[in-house]
């Protein structure tokens, strides 16, 4: 192994990859080089299908069975790993390379305790020393709480952060000299998120351990990474230092990604978004395989491929044109502004939707003694006609059953929701079917949530019988349907899986819309989407609720975009909203310290601002929801509670209740709180 840290740690060159496809085999990366030296952490980015994750498989020789490649290098330390064998892999696997995949529950082993699977992995490459001991340092070394306990349990019974703590330490047992992350933090809260950059952040400076991670969330990689290699189509259109690529871009996607970012430190209440969709391997332009899309191309730009060429110290980019970046953000916000105003906040004190003292539990595990675990507990809200309000917190906080509750796909326990004055108690539940007339749900995955034997026609039609609309009326409202969602009438007659992500959504949206609710319940309705179709479906949304009148409540874990789109936020935590106010004056000036710490854990886009950015790091994941804490539900976790200030005892014994009428934060020091955040500011 070498010990020079000027000589590139893993050095890829003219790497092509090839599929195995129903149009025959179809190339898919096409001659990417880049370097990775010794410490230094590379991101890679660019939108799904764009190669990114292939790349990365790529280089650690973990492709799947249809795929191969066809053509380069892959050097780690000077040695090819495309010329090694299956036997000779295994022992580069761990303690040269570690992998970090993006969804831990399916990459551990479902009926294994975690500590047996790291302990395995360690006796598999002559670990000598206690196997049991190393596997608890390991777990603590990584923030595991009760890492003696934890490792007897099995994959299921840890949350998602746990789970990928464990996976963080499994790739990193054996001090790897490079580790290689598949969007890590995708499926994580941004609270969670923040810990595991933080541990690979930490893992860089301890062991020297270079890292390249394969991310969607440029804030991610601003926070984290050296430098960044944009990809496209297969192709690098950029890569150099962090800073100036994010401060200069000189490609056009490149600008576009990052203008369509939704970030939580501004309020644009319509989102850029690129045109259009990466093109298929089979379908590959002649020349720049952006220029269909990019809203500075010229005639030029069709005819031949631009190779990447150089631009200051260490930066490339792909591009027959220069300087570009004005005129692509110029580009998008006049696409977004035309054809329709920004929307005007809604200022109304008239409430559609009001919840008083709403509860839902669910009795978990076996036997007639089972805990209770109280996913909505005694939440009170109004929800204001025509207002588009944001309700954010962590996994099994409560958004989505409550989300559920509002249109009628569960039934509460205590309690009751208003809709328009009418009264839906929980001992006089109305039917579901009565429930829906007046609200529908838009739900994460379009592909999950649409029959893949129905066409569209058959899904919209079904919705509008339901409705009650009669056979001679169906047609004409089918049409009025897809033109309010931007879908042309062709789609009729298709399946859900001939249609992209975001038509998919659409086709979703337009099948809430078919019984005219007053409300929609968006839950998540753009988690799975990238950047670029997710501004397109927020926007849809707003324009929706601003021509049809609709009220939405916007379930989401991204904060960025609900900054961006909500007239409110609400903002729950173990099953009660802790804080509720409108979104400029929540996310400038929050009141609740859980509320600071969600928006100060979101990274922003701007490697300059995330380096001076304050940032608060919770520590631990959520209670357990069937036992929660006595008191403030968050002051186990509280930077701000009795932990750090003993006097507050009245955090563990008495439980804050929400004022709406003073500062509409559920915490006994709220008022404290908001002094010193304007004396700060």
């Amino acid at each position: 192994m070498s010990n020079d840290p000027t000589a590139p740690l893993l050095k890829v060159r003219d790497l092509r990859v090839a599929y195995k496809t129903d149009h025959g085999l179809q190339d898919v990366v096409h001659g990417v080089d880049f370097d990775v030296y010794p410490g230094e952490a590379v991101g890679i980015v660019g939108e799904s299908g764009s190669g990114k994750s292939t790349v990365l498989l790529a280089a650690a020789r973990l492709l799947p069975s249809n795929a191969r490649i066809s053509n380069g290098s892959v050097q780690l330390d000077g040695q090819d790993l495309a010329t090694l064998d299956q036997r000779t892999l295994r022992t580069v696997h761990g303690p040269r390379i570690g992998m970090l995949y993006q969804d831990s529950l399916r990459a551990l082993n479902p009926v294994m305790k975690v500590g047996d699977q790291v302990s395995e992995m360690l006796r598999a490459h002559g670990y000598v020393g206690d196997r049991d001991e190393k596997v608890v340092d390991l777990f603590r070394s990584v923030g595991i709480s009760d890492p003696e306990g934890r490792v007897s349990q099995f994959p299921h019974q840890l949350s998602g952060g746990m789970r990928q703590r464990v996976m963080t330490a499994l790739s990193l047992a054996l001090s790897p000299q490079l580790l290689l992350a598949d969007e890590p933090t995708t499926a994580l809260d941004v609270t969670i998120q923040a810990q595991i950059l933080d541990l690979l952040r930490h893992s860089a400076v301890e062991h020297g351990t270079a890292t390249v991670i394969v991310s969607h969330d440029l804030g991610v990689i601003a926070n984290l990474c050296n430098r960044v290699i944009v990809v496209y189509a297969g192709r690098v259109v950029e890569q150099g230092p962090t800073d100036a690529v994010f401060a200069d871009p000189q490609h056009p996607y490149t600008a576009a990604l990052l203008r369509a970012v939704p970030r939580v430190d501004t309020g644009l209440h319509r989102l850029p978004f690129i045109e259009g969709q990466p093109p298929e391997p089979e379908a590959m332009p002649a020349g720049c395989s952006f220029e269909p899309r990019c809203p500075v191309s010229i005639s030029d730009c069709s005819t031949a491929v631009p190779p990447l060429r150089s631009f200051g110290p260490d930066r490339q980019f792909a591009c027959i044109r220069d300087q570009v970046a004005d005129s692509v953000a110029v580009a998008l916000t006049a696409s977004v502004e035309t054809g329709a105003e920004s929307p005007q906040l809604n200022e109304s004190d008239d409430s559609l939707v009001v919840i008083r003292g709403l509860t839902r539990s669910f009795k978990i595990g076996r036997g007639r003694n089972r805990p209770q675990l109280r996913a909505v507990d005694g939440v009170d809200l109004e929800i204001r006609r025509g207002e588009f309000l944001g309700l954010v917190g962590e996994s099994g906080c409560g958004k989505s059953t409550l989300g559920r509750l509002l249109v009628g796909l569960d039934k509460a326990d205590e309690g009751e929701v208003i809709f328009n004055q009418v009264s839906a108690s929980a001992g006089n539940n109305r039917s579901p079917r009565q429930m829906r007339k007046f609200s529908q749900m838009v739900f994460q995955d379009p592909r999950s949530s649409l029959n893949r034997r129905m066409s569209v026609a058959e899904h919209l039609e079904e919705a509008l019988v339901n409705a009650g609309v009669e056979r001679s009326g169906r047609h004409k409202r089918l049409l009025e349907l897809l033109d309010q969602v931007g879908l042309p009438v062709s789609a009729l007659t298709r399946l859900p899986h001939e249609f992209s992500g975001g038509q998919a959504q659409r086709i979703a949206i337009a099948r809430a819309l078919a019984v005219r609710p007053s409300l929609i319940v968006a839950d998540e309705a753009v988690s799975s989407l990238d950047v670029s179709v997710k501004g397109q479906i927020v926007n849809l949304l707003r324009d929706l609720q601003q021509e049809l009148g609709l009220t939405v409540l916007f379930i989401s874990h991204d904060l960025g975009v609900v900054r961006n789109v909500s007239d409110r936020v609400a903002v729950m935590y173990l099953g009660r909203i802790i804080e509720l106010r409108k979104t400029d004056e929540l996310f400038v000036s929050p009141h609740h310290p859980y509320t600071q710490a969600l928006i100060s854990a979101v990274p922003v886009p701007d490697p300059v601002v995330e380096r001076r950015r304050e940032r608060i790091t919770l520590q631990g994941d959520v209670p357990n929801p069937s036992d929660p804490p006595s008191g403030c539900r968050f002051h186990p976790r509280c930077p701000v509670g009795p932990l750090k200030n003993p006097d507050r005892h009245i955090c563990r014994e008495e439980s804050p209740e929400l004022d709406l009428d003073g500062s509409a934060a559920a915490c006994h020091f709220a008022s404290d709180f908001a002094a010193e955040q304007a004396h700060g500011s």
